[in-house]
């Protein structure tokens, strides 16, 4: 598990230049069993100066038959004030179970598979910004080829990423070129237990968090150390229902209460 707030999103903008990593099982990959049609996960954040002042983000998905996510929204309350939401996506799936077409609030993207590669092509809202994106697979590699063009110019991302036999991202090697000619790397390792998709270590740079994870494969301790300082621990509690999926979450951070969430689940 990255951090609530910074890792969890820096993260999520990885992955999802990843193919291989998009096409597996969005249940095992998200944490569900037992064939979860939808899910709408609430999370109550405390404000550190008041704790009847709560920030409250909203995610829902849904899943077809085959634990392929079909659509995701998200929403979120400041303190108080209406729902909003911020961010929606839905996608279509061929009969190989492949992507053909994405949806979100700020774009579209295309998918086509010339011979052993697959070509994105993604044009955003405002008809400015538009990003290509080629993948090759080889066996257990993964290597992606990314242009993001704006009016600041182009930049380009070159990605190798190894997978393991469950279509787990164990390393990974980012290298982005901004329009200025700037290059920055990002390399991350991450290790896996047998059975569960969540990590039991991962070092992300300066960064390394660690979990320990329950017979259910959720973190019921999350730890972070930067630069081997400490920088954040985490506790969970949960309740389950019956088939194993959690439907209560409080955490902890540093030990004083930080979130209460609430998962609601429909079954197939």
């Amino acid at each position: 598990m990255k951090t609530l707030v910074v890792l969890l999103i820096c993260i999520f903008n990885l992955s999802s230049g990843q193919f291989r990593y998009m096409t597996g099982n969005d249940w095992n990959r998200l944490g569900f069993t037992n064939k979860v049609k939808e899910s709408t996960a609430t999370e109550q954040f405390f404000s550190k100066s008041d704790s009847s002042r709560q920030y409250k983000r909203i995610t829902h998905y849904s899943f077809n038959k085959k634990g392929k996510l079909i659509a995701t929204k998200n929403y979120k309350s400041n303190f108080g004030n209406p729902v909003i939401t911020v961010a929606s996506r839905e996608i279509v799936w061929n009969e190989k179970g492949l992507p053909t077409l994405i949806k979100e609030s700020s774009g579209t993207s295309t998918f086509e598979y010339p011979k052993d590669s697959v070509v994105v092509i993604t044009m955003m809202n405002n008809d400015k910004v538009v990003k290509t994106s080629k993948y090759i697979q080889n066996k257990n590699l993964e290597t992606t080829y990314q242009n993001f063009y704006n009016k600041n110019g182009k930049e380009q991302t070159t990605g190798i990423y190894q997978y393991d036999q469950q279509n787990r991202i164990v390393r990974s090697y980012d290298k982005i070129t901004a329009p200025d000619g700037n290059i920055k790397e990002i390399r991350i390792y991450t290790v896996f237990n047998q059975k569960c998709y969540e990590l039991i270590k991962e070092n992300f740079g300066d960064m390394i968090t660690e979990n320990i994870l329950n017979k259910n494969c959720d973190p019921v301790k999350t730890t972070q150390t930067l630069r081997q300082k400490a920088l954040a621990s985490y506790e969970f509690v949960y309740s389950y229902d019956k088939k194993r999926n959690w439907t209560e979450r409080t955490t902890y951070l540093n030990g004083k209460k930080y979130a209460y969430s609430t998962r609601n689940l429909i079954y197939y």
